[in-house]
């Protein structure tokens, strides 16, 4: 279960943005929807969803990839780019595009992240000098990293200085030696920590961000594939063609085809071609809609989710899919009946459908906003409840949000310039 997640000078966030999924206090909208967890004698308790808002540019999806790029740092172990991009997100692999460009002098990049995993509370810190943007050859270092447990401190990283708190039995000789092996490009995390101090400690840490954490920068793009110990290159799916079914398509044959077992499935539309009922295998993004083939591919990771009690954090999660669709995937989230693990739904989007007070409480209703002094990211919640800024339950979200009464919205007039005018020469 995530709690917060916070960046400090990633990318257009120059100032500190945290992304909080603890509820507001004296919130009582849609309160039967609260995810809780008890561990010893404290109580966490978590909101099971966030839809954030704001124009394009605004600095949403730096957000979500940077949650990403977290993950992906202390996977490597190291904070030196690899030079094999994998994916949309280039940030995780060549942090040089991570510092705002605007920065004149270096400032150092801060990452924290709040969860729950096995009944235990982690929170981990890391600072990253990585000189300005695109400072080619700069000497990048850690400068900072801390790892609590259960609201104790287990280790402090400064420079290349570690002090230990988890076991005061460990002898000077070893911390002698954690420090002399420990690079400044490296994570203590994932070296020192992870292989001497406490391996069952980095496992969870490492479960957590690798499989309850779910991180799909770029939607659009997404391609799920069937897990299955099946080695036919056929494998029709009845789940995925019960959704498929659900949501209004009318194949009733949809799965996963390959050409030979050692190319991945991928969703495939089954179709009779003749009388005798044969079958031609067809790549549904060939015969289905956009949206359908949208849908089928993120539903495995809704259902993985829900079953697993992760997060699963989406870039424009609702584009081309129905609203209603979506509307009742957050009602799943809400649903306490059947989102028994606490499962976590966060995603950014432009549709306004959702801004509404029976479809989403007030601190799950998130805005960006960006002005010449970077972004920030508030929610509904931050309002004050009374006053001529004050928001109300009763109040009509979504008209608020076009009266810009919530900010994270602009005025577009492009019909001057598509008709020729323009006010200023743009400089190159």
């Amino acid at each position: 279960m995530l709690l917060e997640f916070k960046i400090k000078n990633y990318k257009s966030f120059i100032e500190e943005a945290t992304l909080s999924m603890i509820p507001a206090p004296k919130q009582k909208d849609l309160e039967y929807s609260i995810l809780s967890s008890t561990i010893g004698t404290k109580e966490f308790k978590a909101i099971p969803t966030s839809v954030l808002y704001g124009p394009n540019a605004s600095g949403k999806t730096n957000m979500i990839g940077a949650i990403e790029t977290l993950v992906a740092i202390i996977n490597r172990g190291n904070i030196n780019d690899d030079l094999n991009v994998k994916g949309h997100n280039a940030a995780k692999d060549r942090l040089g595009l991570i510092p705002n460009n605007k920065l004149v002098e270096k400032e150092p990049v801060e990452f924290y992240i709040s969860f729950l995993k096995n009944n235990k509370h982690f929170e981990y810190t890391l600072k990253l000098d990585l000189g300005l943007f695109l400072d080619i050859g700069y000497r990048r270092s850690v400068r900072y990293e801390k790892l609590v447990v259960n609201q104790d401190t287990i280790f402090t990283r400064e420079n290349t200085k570690i002090k230990l708190e988890i076991d005061k039995k460990i002898s000077n000789k070893i911390l002698e030696l954690l420090v002399e092996n420990l690079n400044e490009e490296e994570l203590f995390l994932a070296n020192g920590f992870k292989n001497l101090i406490s391996n069952n400690l980095y496992s969870e840490i490492n479960e957590f961000l690798n499989e309850d954490l779910i991180t799909v920068y770029r939607a659009d793009d997404l391609k799920t594939y069937p897990i299955s110990e099946n080695k036919s290159n056929i494998l029709r799916d009845k789940e995925v063609c019960a959704a498929a079914k659900k949501i209004g398509a009318f194949n009733s044959e949809i799965g996963y085809f390959s050409e030979d077992e050692q190319t991945p499935k991928k969703l495939t539309t089954f179709c009779k071609t003749n009388k005798d009922g044969v079958y031609a295998a067809i790549g549904s993004e060939v015969i289905e809609s956009y949206g359908t083939v949208r849908f089928l591919n993120l539903y495995p990771l809704i259902k993985q989710t829900l079953e697993n009690g992760g997060v699963l954090i989406v870039d424009e999660f609702d584009a081309s899919i129905h609203p209603m669709v979506v509307l009742n995937i957050l009602n799943v989230f809400h649903n306490d009946e059947i989102n028994t693990k606490n499962a976590q739904l966060i995603f950014d989007t432009h549709n306004p459908i959702f801004l509404n007070s029976s479809v989403l409480r007030r601190d799950e209703i998130k805005f960006v906003e960006r002005d010449e002094n970077g972004s920030v990211i508030y929610s509904l919640a931050d309002f004050k409840t009374s006053g001529e800024q004050g928001v109300r339950t009763s109040d009509d979200y979504m008209k608020h949000y076009f009266m810009n009464k919530y900010g994270a919205i602009i005025d577009v007039d492009l019909a001057s310039l598509l008709k020729g005018e323009r006010d200023e020469e743009t400089p190159m």
